[in-house]
């Protein structure tokens, strides 16, 4: 896999921080044949992550255990409604080890429900408690209910002033760079809009799976929350073409359909599928790539032979297609009549000395005889 390839797997990750996370050895599965060379350039990043230089964040001391401090952020609304008819989504972001959570809302005031599934799931998972909730001071945070719970089990809140959004800069950060991410996606897969919210998710899924800065040890999120080492051996390009098979195809049917690939389904084994003359998403189990890659499409769709590749100009079965436009006969020859086997079978003796004959070679007593003839006429 080139190091541009790997680049658009990833969701358009920098370069430099996809370097220095396989030199660390932070996932398996990976191998980039050009990763020392020089850093290319990505057009897709340029039209989607053109940004602001950031503020100077001041350094405050790091979480020394999971869930010990949480940043929460929403985002929205979207210009369109996604596939599920979502307009928002809040992001949970465990101070920690920057592992992150996405949930989709269909308003904004869905975002108390939103935390009470994120803290269960922290309580049953990773056996931890929120103790700090970093936050803008947005009405859905707000909320007498949503105080009322918080004070209730003890957390404490903690908000961003009106003039300093950067006191929350983990979340407001990470809610950028998911953004330009799945803008960068889009524009890559050119795929609809209607499907941002896939998108955020395969954002999220990649940034649990990548190097991150914020935090002081070489290893992935996912690594510090669960001490699983990512394996990216199975990494598509997101929206890439990908062949599904079919259970339910006649017997004269094709056995697979072509879809649309959104990553993987962290409920299941499977991945996630769009279906674009049905405009659906589904999770599916078997699937293989259409064609990978791409370079490998622009190349396969260019009909110019490339001196880059593989492609040699040479007609295979030209002599089944001469044969049968009769433009060359092919004759039965009968072994009696097949010299050149002397030359390369092996013959019977009575054969051999036949065939040789016949091709003027002498034996060795032959070859005697006939000096011995020509001495005497001499």
């Amino acid at each position: 896999m080139s190091f541009m390839d790997f680049h658009i797997a990833m969701g358009h990750r920098s370069f430099g921080d996809l370097r220095k996370m396989l030199e660390a050895g932070m996932v398996n599965g990976i191998k980039i044949k050009d990763l020392a060379g020089t850093l290319p350039i990505c057009r897709v990043c340029i039209e989607a992550k053109a940004v602001r230089k950031p503020f100077r964040e001041s350094k405050s001391p790091h979480p020394t255990s999971y869930a010990q401090e949480v940043s929460s952020n929403v985002w929205g609304p979207a210009s369109v409604e996604s596939i599920g008819r979502k307009r928002y989504f809040v992001l949970f972001i465990d101070r920690y080890s920057h592992k992150t959570r996405v949930y989709f809302l269909h308003n904004k005031s869905d975002t108390f429900d939103a935390f009470q599934r994120y803290k269960a799931w922290v309580r049953v998972q990773r056996d931890s408690t929120i103790k700090i909730l970093w936050s803008d001071r947005g009405g859905e945070y707000l909320g007498a209910e949503f105080g009322a719970h918080l004070e209730h089990s003890g957390t404490v809140r903690k908000l961003t002033t009106h003039d300093s959004p950067q006191s929350n800069g983990i979340a407001e950060r990470a809610m950028g760079v998911h953004v330009s991410t799945a803008r960068a996606l889009l524009l890559q897969s050119r795929l609809p809009t209607r499907l941002w919210a896939e998108a955020i998710r395969f954002s999220v899924w990649l940034h649990n799976r990548q190097f991150t800065t914020s935090v002081p040890t070489l290893k992935t999120p996912l690594e510090i929350a669960s001490g699983e080492r990512p394996n990216l051996s199975a990494i598509q390009p997101w929206g890439s073409k990908i062949l599904v098979k079919d259970l339910n195809a006649g017997k004269l049917q094709s056995r697979m359909r072509e879809g649309r690939y959104l990553g993987p389904d962290e409920e299941s084994l499977g991945v996630r599928v769009y279906w674009p003359e049905k405009r659906t998403v589904t999770v599916e189990r078997f699937f293989f790539p259409s064609l990978a890659w791409a370079r490998a499409i622009k190349l396969s769709t260019n009909p110019v032979f490339h001196a880059r590749t593989k492609h040699i100009d040479i007609h295979f079965h030209f002599i089944r297609q001469t044969i049968t436009s009769r433009d060359i006969q092919l004759i039965f020859c009968p072994t009696d009549y097949m010299v050149a086997d002397v030359m390369t079978k092996p013959l019977g003796r009575v054969k051999f000395a036949e065939f040789r004959k016949s091709m003027g070679v002498l034996g060795p007593d032959e070859d005697k005889k006939s000096d011995a003839r020509i001495e005497g006429e001499c």
